[in-house]
């Protein structure tokens, strides 16, 4: 009878905790490394893109293993959260975590990175000097390795590679195309050189901001009308 009793409580849902939420629940604690002032800033720039990469893999295998039992109808587990209940959960905890990650980055380490002199350009602060040299920097060393291919009703939908950097831009002219692949050889920022009027260490994304307004360089009969 005791062994019966102990049997039944150990399926007492509450004893356990969902695998799933208990990950999503690490990467918070990673991130509050990155949220941390005591740590070194380059430290919490680290810790923050471990909990973006963290995510990437969470929704790579377990998010994906959650979905593919909601559509398989599979039952609870022993934490007693359906699928369905469980992706939703997923989806609430994921969303607070990107938000946190994006106010982390934006509201706390860009500012203290700019402090430091590592300052991240956008288009609308580039001066004409650093316009033109990341012009000619997308001629020489991205252009070359840009893979475009159409997105229209007579083209199937490409194979992405995971993870890689892909542009998407629409398009008007003649032999216009959709996206373009980028290979990972491409640095995704570069750092601006002193003879384009640069102090200090500043870096703008890249290739998106250079290669969707530089489209012309492509295909002379190309028009830029916005990106994805």
């Amino acid at each position: 009878m005791n062994a019966e009793s102990d049997h039944a409580r150990l399926r007492d849902p509450a004893l356990y905790a969902n695998r799933e939420l208990s990950q999503l629940d690490f990467n918070f604690r990673v991130l509050a490394q990155a949220q941390d002032p005591a740590v070194p800033l380059l430290e919490r720039l680290r810790y923050l893109c471990i909990s973006c990469t963290n995510l990437d893999e969470f929704f790579e295998i377990r998010g994906g293993a959650v979905r593919h039992a909601v559509e398989l109808n599979l039952p609870a587990g022993m934490d007693g959260l359906d699928p369905a209940r469980l992706l939703d959960k997923i989806h609430e905890r994921a969303a607070a975590l990107v938000e946190a990650q994006y106010r982390c980055f934006y509201d706390e380490l860009r500012p203290a990175l700019a402090d430091e002199g590592i300052r991240l350009l956008q288009r609308e602060q580039w001066t004409p000097a650093q316009r033109e040299w990341l012009r000619r920097y997308f001629v020489e060393e991205i252009m070359p390795v840009l893979s475009p291919l159409g997105l229209d009703p007579a083209h199937p939908f490409p194979k992405i590679l995971n993870k890689s950097l892909n542009v998407v831009v629409l398009l008007e002219g003649r032999d216009a195309f959709g996206r373009e692949g980028i290979l990972r050889s491409c640095a995704r920022r570069a750092r601006c050189r002193a003879s384009s009027g640069c102090r200090g260490w500043r870096t703008t994304p890249m290739p998106a901001s250079t290669s969707c307004s530089s489209a012309r360089c492509c295909r002379p009969s190309w028009t830029s009308c916005s990106r994805g």
